[in-house]
């Protein structure tokens, strides 16, 4: 399992996070709600250890990363068995798409004999020589999607990954994720597609100006408990 807890962010002096606990587990897709600006994107870089909480503690699978008093170098996270997609994709702008994915699976010895697979079912054959800056917002994050799935990670962290795609690529991510799901990864799904999260989340976490509001099994969204809730469901759903 990949948790974080009591996890507090500051950042220039400013509380982005406060007190936050939240649990990924194996075979489950978890869905992070909340507005703009509540410290959605922040969880994912403290859960990756990419800028670590100012205080508080990332399990991965039993291991304690103890953030706050550590130095830097004792919390390097075991990459790729967490992975992430960040809203950024952080994609080489000098290399072609192609190369983006290969370069970490050739780099890991990732098994290769799914690529075709994947790169059929997420439509981006025909831009594999292409480089990012030559397609748009929803190829690129094909793209990327693309990369992290191939690592074969443990758990997947996704930010707004279906932000600039259609509905139909939307279904085949959604079966995707399904299957990863089965497959026992651990996924956490930033999302502001209420549908999206009813129809594959197992559950939810909420949050807003970096507080945690309510959590719960995905069905809890149908009978929110917090009027906080109700009205971000009621403007996005």
């Amino acid at each position: 399992m990949l948790q974080g807890k009591n996890i507090y962010k500051q950042i220039k002096g400013s509380e982005i996070l406060n007190n936050i606990s939240l649990d990924i587990k194996p075979s489950n897709i978890s869905c992070l709600l909340g507005p703009s600006g509540s410290g959605k994107s922040t969880i994912l870089y403290c859960l990756a250890l990419l800028n670590p909480p100012t205080k508080g503690i990332v399990t991965l699978n039993g291991k304690d990363y103890i953030c706050g008093n550590e130095k830097k170098d004792n919390l390097n996270f075991p990459y790729p068995l967490v992975t992430v997609v960040f809203q950024g994709l952080f994609l080489f702008p000098h290399l072609t798409n192609e190369r983006n994915i290969l370069l970490p699976l050739l780099e890991h010895n990732k098994d290769l004999s799914s690529f075709d697979e994947l790169i059929d079912r997420l439509n981006i054959r025909e831009i594999l020589k292409k480089y990012p800056n030559e397609c748009s917002g929803g190829e690129k994050q094909r793209v990327a999607l693309a990369r992290q799935i191939l690592l074969e990670p443990q758990y997947l962290l996704l930010d707004e990954v279906t932000s600039a795609l259609d509905l139909e690529t939307v279904n085949t991510v959604a079966e995707i994720l399904l299957e990863l799901r089965n497959k026992g990864v651990g996924i956490l799904l930033v999302t502001h597609m209420v549908n999206l999260a009813k129809m594959i989340g197992d559950d939810f976490y909420f949050i807003d100006k970096g507080n945690l509001i309510e959590s719960g099994s995905i069905g809890q969204l149908q009978t929110p408990k917090t009027e906080r809730l109700n009205k971000f469901l009621k403007i996005y759903s």
